[in-house]
């Protein structure tokens, strides 16, 4: 009896390395080794050196599924039932918009790549679903943001999807250009001092004061 052949796919292709593991690249520079495995269908699927299990996006009769392809040749296909849709949906877009913001440290940068990342997606294509990936340039992003709406005169709305269309290295400049850079400079000097304010219990004076002293004062 002839197999019948996989259920093509219609979405993205993910990798989920170790379950959530991070792998571990000796040499950053370069790629990490595929290997490929020959499943029991008789795909042939490539994983990365330290990958046990890749996630595929289908539609299987109509109806969304998750296929998962396994680095022993096994694979199991799911079909989402359709009482749980709007739960996977939910959890998904969470999961999606929240990993826009990377390691982003200050909350204002989390803010601001979760504004972002809603906004695209707002425009309901793969492209847009696409386009934002986990962890971006988050750092220093709301500084950026706030820099040019005080500067340019535009509003948000116009200065988010311009952003999008430059390079790592055009953004970085914009922000060392004599016209931005004194602006984030001051954003960041009121950050400064405003968590300076919040340490409570300690005289900064008075431990400045120590340095000239024999001994340092009891903090």
């Amino acid at each position: 009896m002839a197999k019948k052949p996989a259920p093509a796919a219609v979405q993205s292709t993910e990798t989920v390395p170790n379950f959530g593991v991070p792998t571990v690249t000796e040499n950053p520079t370069k790629a990490p080794a595929k290997i490929a495995v020959t499943m029991a269908d008789g795909r042939v699927v490539e994983f990365g050196s330290k990958a046990r299990v890749q996630r595929t996006s289908l539609l299987v009769n109509g109806e969304p599924a998750i296929q998962f392809d396994f680095a022993n040749g096994q694979t199991r296909t799911w079909t989402i039932p359709a009482g749980l849709l709007i739960a996977f949906a939910q959890l998904g877009a969470g999961t999606k918009i929240a990993q826009a913001a990377g390691t982003a440290e200050s909350i204002d940068d989390v803010i601001e790549a979760m504004d972002a990342a809603m906004a695209r997606l707002s425009a309901g294509t793969m492209e847009a679903w696409n386009a934002v990936r986990e962890g971006g340039d988050t750092a220093g992003a709301s500084d950026l943001v706030k820099a040019l709406v005080k500067v340019t005169g535009q509003t948000v709305d116009v200065i988010r999807p311009y952003l999008e269309t430059l390079s790592r290295k055009q953004r970085l400049a914009l922000r060392m250009s004599p016209e931005i850079k004194p602006t984030i400079d001051a954003l960041e000097a009121a950050r400064a001092e405003r968590a300076g304010k919040r340490v409570s219990g300690v005289n900064a004076a008075d431990v400045l004061a120590g340095l000239t002293k024999a001994t340092a004062p009891n903090v």
